[in-house]
């Protein structure tokens, strides 16, 4: 495989808090057809939002269940964190965050540059850019393509999964594939090489632990539980408590924020419009249907919380209702 179309796959493989190397995360399998998700409703007067948390790699065979198939045909909208059109442009979005000249070696030091080129000989040796390739990149990247050997792929990840169920609804956006990887991007030195080296410390068996262990608690289907296990109760890690706490800022409670200022921007569009704003409505209609819900899919760790997605629908006044 081409390096950067494996870079391409790094934008659908965000996993539930990429990289790895911070989540040491799961994917779902086919033994979980008929197994609970985080999945709930959330309803303000009548409006009407189904969430489903997803994640965003699996494996031939996946399945969601029927519940969730019949919101989303009932929903009018289909919104994800990256709309299908910036998957598009993901080579050449993924092209602006490399460096201008070799930066890998200064960033994260010799002895480690060492053990990643000699772990990962083939994706080192096939890209001109390897060494222009900043540690946070790197680290998605690895992990990505560990998964692919694996068998894990982002066309069998959940949002390829209600793109099928449902082709004929318009699928959007949260945001833009550049703001997605730019909170990667901006994370300090020091969080990036300390993701790195706590992702080359696994060796497979310990990844496998922890992806079983993940996938359990996805599949008990309780986002605030998932939530907590990332926060306190997952195996010790090597990367310090100031660059965690910098990756869960950026990387979750930033983006959940910015997930349900957008979302209420689409839900506004489902209700009643002043006599006024008759052209409004005009291009609107063709982007929205009255009175049907709006389905939303966004990574499972994002939905936890005090700070998580459904934390602030309910101080926005919606009632949130697991759907089992």
């Amino acid at each position: 495989m081409k390096p950067f179309k494996i870079l391409t796959l790094f934008f659908t493989a965000f996993l539930l808090f990429a990289p790895i190397a911070i989540a040491k995360t799961a994917s779902v399998t086919n033994e979980s057809l008929a197994a609970r998700y985080p999945f709930y409703l959330a309803q303000k007067g009548e409006t009407k939002i189904y969430i489903l948390g997803t994640m965003h790699l699996g494996r031939i065979g996946d399945s969601l269940n029927p519940k969730i198939d019949d919101a989303l045909n009932s929903s009018s909208k289909l919104i994800l964190e990256i709309s299908p059109n910036e998957l598009n442009m993901a080579e050449e979005e993924l092209k602006l965050f490399l460096c201008e000249k070799p930066c890998l070696r200064d960033q994260i030091g010799e002895a480690l540059f060492e053990q990643l080129k000699a772990k990962y000989r083939l994706l080192a040796l096939g890209s001109g850019n390897f060494e222009q390739t900043p540690a946070w990149f790197v680290s998605s990247l690895i992990s990505v393509y560990d998964y692919l050997k694996m068998g894990y792929s982002p066309n069998f990840g959940s949002e390829k999964l209600l793109q099928k169920i449902a082709p004929q609804i318009e699928t959007v956006g949260l945001e833009s594939g550049k703001e997605q990887l730019n909170s990667m991007a901006t994370l300090s030195n020091k969080a990036q090489r300390e993701m790195l080296e706590d992702y080359l410390s696994m060796d497979d068996a310990e990844l496998k632990g922890y992806i079983k262990e993940m996938y359990d608690i996805y599949l008990a289907g309780d986002a605030d539980r998932l939530f907590n296990w990332y926060m306190r109760d997952r195996p010790a890690q090597k990367i310090s408590k100031e660059s965690i706490s910098e990756f869960n800022e950026k990387l979750i409670f930033e983006r959940n924020k910015r997930f349900v200022t957008r979302l209420k921007k689409h839900m506004t569009a489902n209700k009643p419009i002043f006599e006024r704003n008759k052209r409004f409505v005009t291009r609107l209609k063709k982007h929205t249907i009255a009175n049907k819900p709006i389905f939303i899919a966004v990574g499972a760790l994002h939905l936890g919380g005090e700070k998580g997605v459904l934390a602030l629908l309910r101080k926005d006044g919606y009632k949130i209702t697991a759907i089992k």
